[in-house]
């Protein structure tokens, strides 16, 4: 009868069942626990809150209007300055402005007085008011009240003034005025007690019969320690110039109208001598801006800021034009002006005008 030959693994009695029961177990624990973990990194545990928008600012019931710090106190002050143009009927493009005024203390009392600058009637027209217009100047009587010293003061002239400046040109003490207009300009030197001299002939100072200054500064662009004197000037004109640009509006017939078809102009600078006489050095500082394309004059200048731009020590001028391009002159420290308008951002507005 063959031996048997016994087996090598032991009976089972259902152990492996439950060994391999428990691996699967194992590693299915394993695998939820891996899905589990890069579910919660997806998802961080925390509350989910909804979007909360911001309040609108809160808006008072009625619209509150600031009180203004200022009152119109002028028939309190006894001021009845009234602007004359000469208008008579031809609709001339100086009529359509106004004028300027200056403050300053022009008695030396610790007080600001006023000086307007007048128009006048044009010297082809029958005047038509009992008393000749003319500059005013109006002395301040403490209290804010004025009394009209024009005549005392030696201003009562008439002339077809727009602009007005103010400065010791000669280094006395006192401050001087400058007044332009319409083809003429009056220098007139502080004498004390707020009474001046016309200084005018002999000074330099000096316009052509189509130039027309519509404002001034005083200002010392070289350095020198003497005030200088810058002029706007507007457009070229005259009488005849006005009646061929001969302006007019459908069913009106003539009218005042814009400068565009009168000539342009170029600033004016004085220079300060030192001895009551002023030099015009406008060229050759380099003021006089001409048209590429026409070689004329292209300023229509009406008003002037001195101020040094670049804090160098030198003053600059920046010049508001009107329906042309603004001037920014800056002081080249040599005598000479170079104009930045343009790389500056000042020429144009901002479409480009």
């Amino acid at each position: 009868m063959p031996s048997q030959i016994p087996s090598s693994d032991p009976p089972d009695s259902g152990g492996s069942f439950y060994r391999a029961l428990l691996l699967l177990a194992t590693a299915v624990l394993v695998i939820l626990g891996i899905f589990a973990s890069g579910y919660w990194k997806r998802n961080p545990a925390g509350p989910t809150l909804a979007p909360v928008n911001p309040p609108d600012p809160a808006r008072p019931d009625v619209e509150i209007i600031p009180d203004t710090p200022f009152a119109d106190v002028t028939s309190e002050s006894g001021v009845t300055f009234v602007h004359f143009n000469g208008a008579a009927g031809e609709k001339l493009l100086p009529e359509t402005m106004g004028a300027g005024v200056a403050i300053f203390d022009a008695n030396h009392d610790g007080l600001q007085d006023l000086l307007f600058a007048n128009g006048a009637d044009w010297s082809w027209t029958q005047a038509r008011k009992a008393s000749v217009p003319t500059p005013e100047l109006w002395l301040n009587q403490g209290g804010m009240t004025f009394s009209n010293s024009t005549v005392s003061s030696g201003l009562a002239f008439s002339m077809q003034g727009t602009g007005v400046a103010v400065g010791d040109y000669d280094n006395d003490g006192k401050t001087d005025v400058f007044l332009s207009g319409v083809g003429t300009l009056r220098l007139l030197r502080n004498i004390g007690n707020g009474r001046f001299e016309d200084v005018t002939a002999g000074s330099g100072l000096h316009l052509g019969v189509e130039d027309w200054a519509s404002s001034a500064a005083f200002l010392d662009y070289d350095n020198d320690g003497d005030l200088d004197l810058f002029a706007c000037l507007y457009v070229r004109w005259s009488r005849e110039i006005d009646i061929s640009v001969d302006y007019r509006l459908v069913g009106v017939g003539r009218a005042y109208g814009p400068p565009n078809n009168f000539p342009g102009n170029y600033p004016r600078l004085w220079q300060n001598l030192g001895d009551g006489r002023f030099r015009d050095v406008s060229v050759q500082a380099g003021l006089r801006m001409l048209n590429k394309a026409t070689g004329e004059p292209v300023a229509k200048s009406l008003g002037v800021s001195p101020v040094d731009l670049d804090r160098d020590g030198w003053m600059d001028l920046v010049v508001a034009n009107d329906t042309v391009q603004n001037f920014v002159f800056h002081n080249e420290r040599n005598g000479t002006f170079k104009e930045i308008g343009a790389a500056s951002g000042i020429a144009f507005d901002s479409y480009g005008s």
